[in-house]
Order: C-alpha cells, then structure tokens, then sequence
C-alpha cells in the first residue's frame, strides 16, 4: 500500500467517523454540562387531578362560556371542545367572528319558536 492509498482510507474512516483522527478524543474529566441545584430550580410544579376535579373544572368553563356568550350550555360545550377546553380561545374567536365560529363548529342561530296561541 502506498502512501495515497494510506492518506485515502484515512480520510474514508474520519468521514465516516464524524471527524479527524487526530480530534477522536473526548475529555470526560472537565465538568458536567449541568448544575444540579439549577435543574431543581427550574422544576415545575404540577399536581395531578382526578376524575371529580377534571368534570367539576369542565362545568366552571362551560357555564363561564355561557353566561358570557349568552347561549346554551350545550353550545358552549360544543365551543369548548372545538377549541380545546381554552376559554380564553373561545371568547377571542367568538367576538372576533361569531357568524364564522358559528360556522366552523356547526351551531346554528338560537332561534326562539314561537308557538300559536290557541286562545286566538
């Protein structure tokens, strides 16, 4: 094997090694890339909720949605998934287009019927 030969295959293995040869060491002594005390700092806090908790939140929402809407509570249920239980969502689309929310989830206008009298 001549020389041109030897400088190839090296260059074949550093390529499919990811490098040089001569760069292929790792210094495992220097410090860890993190600080322990700065990983339980930036924990977050959370608690799990059960069952009760999640449908007694879901009702909260859905009256909140109602009452502020002024439509049924089955409509804003309907919202409320649409939009992924987010209030905030609900009510910035709703008076931002209400026709076009109205659309997009399949409510119709809430139309009173009105019943003839049988007095007349």
């Amino acid at each position: 094997m001549d020389h041109d030969e030897e400088e190839e295959e090296e260059d074949e293995a550093d390529f499919y090694s990811g490098g040089d040869s001569d760069s292929d060491h790792l210094d495992l002594a220097g410090e860890p890339d993190f600080d322990v005390s700065d990983d339980a700092r930036h924990q977050q806090n959370y608690s799990v909720l059960g069952e009760e908790d999640i449908l007694q939140r879901q009702e909260d929402d859905i009256i909140r949605v109602s009452n502020v809407l002024s439509i049924s509570k089955v409509s804003a249920g309907i919202l409320l998934r649409h939009y992924n239980w987010n209030v905030s969502k609900v009510h910035d689309e709703w008076f931002a287009n209400e026709e076009k929310v109205r659309g997009a989830v399949g409510l119709l206008e809430e139309l009173l019927v009105e019943f003839p009298n049988d007095n007349e």
